[in-house]
């Protein structure tokens, strides 16, 4: 299997965006006062600050909406689990062992329309172990294959609004619009240095901070947060719930993007390409993972 590259998450990211910067005041002489430039750098700064403002508040509130219906689509599958254990240990089983299948595929991809797609059959496999139970259920039963029914269908609508919300992300246009715009701030703060030490400062510090800004605005669409994925802590304490090991794929680990926490001794390691056929080890705390 080979390597993936590793995730800039947007502190690591700015801290060497920092040292190039500095690196660029030694080579970069600077011209000193300039009223166009002064003039491009206001304006470029203001258009800079409502466009990259209102596009973080919108990937802020499409984050939070998405953790709200990965947080319902967990409790919901948890409910399913918890319901069939009033029907009987062996349904249960062969239920937490749909569910399992669903969550290894579906952390193999993440949330999107990806997820959604190649989850869809594992979700009809549940429906049809249900069926296939409720043929031979008694008027004690009929009641808890009522309330799976309806957990799943709960399941399935906070499935099609994370699908939905997670392909609202912001167009080349728009990023190319926003890097244009921190390139000639840029441009102009190196213009208008001069060789005083407090200007070589500010002009690093500002430009930094432009650079962390549209690394930031980055993370939030790739719902990352501190350059770690942070939809999936609940969705891992479903395999909890339902016995089973927790799952992490070798591509999200190598990259950063997954990490597993300290507490967790045990877990299974997906080897496999997402999409591919599965292949899985379990390792424990401390073990070499390739």
């Amino acid at each position: 299997m080979g390597k993936f590259n590793k995730y800039i998450d947007a502190e690591k990211g700015s801290a060497v965006a920092f040292i190039l910067f500095a690196l660029a005041t030694v080579a970069i002489p600077g011209h000193g006062s300039s009223h166009d430039v002064e003039l491009i750098l206001t304006v470029s700064s203001f258009l800079f600050a409502i466009l990259a403002g209102f596009y973080i508040s919108r990937q802020s509130k499409r984050f939070d909406s998405l953790r709200q219906f990965v947080a319902l689509q967990d409790a919901n599958w948890v409910s399913v689990f918890k319901t069939a254990e009033i029907i009987g240990k062996d349904f249960a089983n062969r239920i937490a062992d749909r569910i399992d299948a669903y969550y290894i595929v579906w952390f193999d991809f993440n949330i999107g329309a990806e997820a959604y797609k190649h989850t869809s059959k594992l979700l009809d496999d549940v429906y049809s172990e249900l069926r296939t139970h409720t043929g031979i259920a008694d008027d004690n039963t009929d009641s808890v294959y009522d309330e799976m029914a309806m957990f799943l269908a709960e399941i399935e609508k906070n499935r099609n609004q994370e699908s939905v919300l997670s392909r609202e992300k912001m167009t080349a246009g728009q990023w190319t619009v926003l890097l244009i715009l921190t390139g000639i701030i840029v441009f102009s703060l190196y213009y208008l240095m001069v060789p005083a030490l407090y200007s070589k400062v500010i002009t690093v510090l500002h430009s930094t901070v432009l650079v962390l800004v549209i690394l930031m605005l980055r993370d939030l669409q790739n719902l990352m947060h501190g350059g770690e994925m942070q939809l999936d802590e609940s969705g891992q304490e479903v395999f909890e719930v339902i016995g089973k090991p927790r799952y992490y794929n070798k591509k999200y680990l190598d990259s950063g993007v997954s990490v597993v926490p300290e507490h967790v001794k045990e877990y299974r390691l997906g080897l496999h390409v997402p999409g591919e056929k599965v292949d899985i080890k379990l390792c424990r705390r401390r073990e070499e993972e390739v």
